[in-house]
């Protein structure tokens, strides 16, 4: 994806640029600190089955958040906007695709559909199914 949209006169280009510059080390760590919240979510909510009702809800709660930042973790390396590193940023995607169980490249090639179609009801993969619009409830 090569295009280009800023047009803010808020914060000038050179900022901006500054602000998104892209280094593995920090990166890698804040990814290291996701990936194993997940982990540990998980692993509290297989401890929880049996608990209390509270301590069920309580872990799938926070699991649900990891997996969140999971998805961002993806959705950012699928870009290629996570890491310097073009390998890292795949490395990274996929693991964090397999947290998922939706692999890198099936990601990658229906966002940037989604991208090329967004909200083209038929062409949109987020809002179509089978090349048709996707029903609404509204």
């Amino acid at each position: 994806m090569q295009e280009k949209f800023y047009k803010s006169k808020l914060l000038p280009k050179e900022t901006l640029k500054a602000l998104m510059s892209r280094r593995d080390g920090p990166a890698m760590l804040r990814f290291s600190i996701c990936y194993s919240c997940w982990l540990l979510a998980g692993a509290w909510v297989v401890m929880s089955w049996g608990a209390s009702w509270a301590a069920i809800i309580s872990s799938h709660v926070v699991f649900g958040v990891c997996c969140v930042s999971m998805f961002a973790a993806l959705h950012e390396s699928g870009h290629g906007t996570a890491f310097k590193s073009k390998t890292v940023n795949y490395i990274v995607a996929t693991i964090a695709g397999m947290a998922h169980i939706y692999p890198y490249y099936l990601f990658r090639e229906l966002h940037f559909a989604h991208h090329r179609y967004t909200q083209i009801p038929g062409k949109d993969p987020e809002i179509s199914i089978g090349n048709q619009p996707a029903p609404s409830i509204l």
